[in-house]
């Protein structure tokens, strides 16, 4: 079975341990204790399930997974490892600092705010969109048409032009000669 914690990294003690006492001739008992890690913690042995379902802090400080389909403690719940900043030096002086990011905590009541002001917002953008979308339509509309595809192309010089022109000349010549 599953169960989910408030806290990221919570340690139920099931069965405190005992250390041995050697004057009366007891034996050590080790403790018994479930883990939880990121916040949940999945036990598969029916005796613990039993004494985790027995334990005073169900319902207080973690609750069965199997009930609830979403974690209603994900958003508040913090991080086991603290932000980190990383300043890179050079020739004893900070280059720059690399951190990484602090997670932004939002009440569901400020994420439904968020929620309703981006739709607001969108809805009035797509609306704008829509009508400079129209305008650009309707002036390519009223604009005169162009022909499509490749103008007509105009005789280049090559080579073989040249050559016909340099013969023809060489041939009025020899004929002005004689």
């Amino acid at each position: 079975m599953k169960f989910i914690s408030k806290s990221n990294r919570l340690t139920v003690i099931l069965q405190p341990g005992i250390s041995e006492d050697r004057l009366t001739g007891r034996p050590a008992r080790p403790q018994v204790s479930v883990r939880f890690d990121g916040g949940l913690a999945e036990v598969k042995d029916q005796a613990l399930i039993d004494l985790m379902l027995r334990h005073p802090a169900m319902g207080r400080d973690f609750i069965l997974a199997d009930e609830i389909a979403v974690d209603p403690y994900k958003n508040n719940r913090k991080e086991a490892e603290p932000a980190h900043l990383i300043t890179e030096m050079k020739y004893g002086t900070p280059e720059k600092s690399i951190g990484s990011p602090v997670k932004v905590r939002l009440t569901p009541e400020m994420e439904r705010i968020i929620d309703s002001v981006v739709q607001e917002k969108m809805s009035t953008f797509l609306n704008l969109l829509n009508k400079k979308v129209s305008e650009k339509v309707a002036e390519k509309g009223n604009q005169k048409k162009k022909p499509i595809g490749r103008p007509p192309k105009k005789k280049e010089e090559t080579n073989e032009t040249i050559n016909e022109g340099i013969v023809d000349e060489t041939v009025a010549i020899k004929n002005d000669l004689s």
